[in-house]
């Protein structure tokens, strides 16, 4: 199949430092995990947790011991999550988050992320996938860092936690638990480095070489002095959908000088309903300002004009929302199977970075 460019963009823009970035005074934030006891609890003992903490080195603490199953873990049973929270006159409570899923084992994985990739290969689990065979499944020791490599949301309230984790059937019979008492205290600034909320300066918009299929004619206008808004048009030769692949690059200009590429790198098929999810709550604000055919994929040709949207409205997207401060050069490409969206970002010692995201 013969690939054909058919358009490219370029974003410039700056991610500073907001006023709301690391609120110590706030109980909510990016975290690090401090460990303190695991243990089990009463069950029948169908599945079984004999395991402790063991300090390797100053920086190194690991989970050590057995897993001993009766039975087979699969899907049959339910996993129950409960978090218990250290109250500040003393004494836990509980609920402070409740998780509930059937079909255990799946939801287990699913849970524990890429941890459990590192709990099967240290303990040397019967299989990946489910169901778990019985047996004793020995580990001489798991890095605890691994273990933090979870689905569990990266950002939660600071505190002391007793996490209980059990298996039941359906009469609500518990055949195995476990207890983890952990606290989540404040990530340091070193801990977070460069990184957090932001707000974005953008500087400029600009076309590059294409074939012109997809054509984005824009630029920025000051409104107000609090006010900058993006105008100009779109012109789509052919219809826009999702036979092409929506592909992000964001280079980051290096304290050197120059761009350096794939600070961060996005790259989806479906392109339309792709780019859709990616701008997020913004794709409403372009349609309705530029007045495309349709809030739905595929868009019609035509030349969409719009006399001005405000970049704030822009900011609406789905990009992460905590990212590394800087200056960045943000790509976009349309090619036929193939569009390619490539932010590159300005270096601190001059030049651009592409593919920095």
């Amino acid at each position: 199949m013969i690939i054909k460019k058919v358009f490219v963009l370029f974003e410039i823009f700056y991610l500073v430092e907001s006023n709301t970035i690391f609120l110590p005074n706030l109980p909510l934030g990016e975290y690090r995990t401090v460990f303190e006891r695991v243990y089990p609890c009463i069950s029948t003992n169908r599945f079984q947790t004999n395991l402790y903490f063991s300090k390797r080195t100053s920086n190194i603490t690991e989970i050590k011991g057995n897993f001993t199953m009766l039975k087979p873990l699969d899907d049959s049973y339910t996993f129950d999550v409960n978090f218990a929270s250290w109250s500040l006159t003393g004494g836990w409570k509980p609920n402070a988050m409740v998780y509930t899923a059937k079909n255990a084992c799946s939801n287990m994985k699913i849970f524990y992320g890429s941890a459990w990739n590192s709990l099967k290969e240290k303990f040397n689990f019967s299989s990946y996938n489910c169901p778990i065979s019985p047996g004793t499944y020995i580990s001489s020791g798991v890095d605890l860092k691994e273990i933090e490599h979870h689905n569990f949301p990266k950002v939660y309230f600071y505190g002391r936690y007793k996490l209980t984790m059990k298996i039941k059937d359906v009469k609500n019979n518990v055949h195995g638990c476990c207890l983890v008492v952990k606290s989540y205290p404040e990530m340091t600034v070193e801990e977070y480095g460069c990184r957090g909320e932001y707000r974005t300066v953008f500087e400029r918009v600009y076309p590059c070489k294409s074939t012109n299929r997809f054509q984005t004619n824009l630029y920025f206008s000051k409104r107000t002095s609090n006010i900058t808004e993006m105008k100009g048009n779109f012109t789509l030769l052919k219809p826009f959908d999702d036979g092409y692949t929506f592909d992000t690059n964001a280079a980051s200009w290096s304290l050197t000088g120059g761009w350096k590429p794939n600070a961060m790198v996005y790259i989806a098929k479906n392109s339309c309903s792709s780019m859709k999810m990616f701008f997020g709550s913004a794709w409403n604000s372009l349609k309705e300002n530029f007045n495309f055919s349709s809030y739905n994929c595929p868009i019609s040709p035509g030349t969409y004009i719009s006399s001005g949207v405000d970049l704030k409205e822009i900011e609406h997207h789905n990009f992460p929302k905590v990212y590394f401060y800087g200056k960045y050069k943000l790509t976009t490409k349309g090619e036929y199977r193939t569009i390619d969206i490539n932010a590159e970002s300005w270096s601190l010692t001059g030049g651009w970075k592409p593919n920095s995201m």
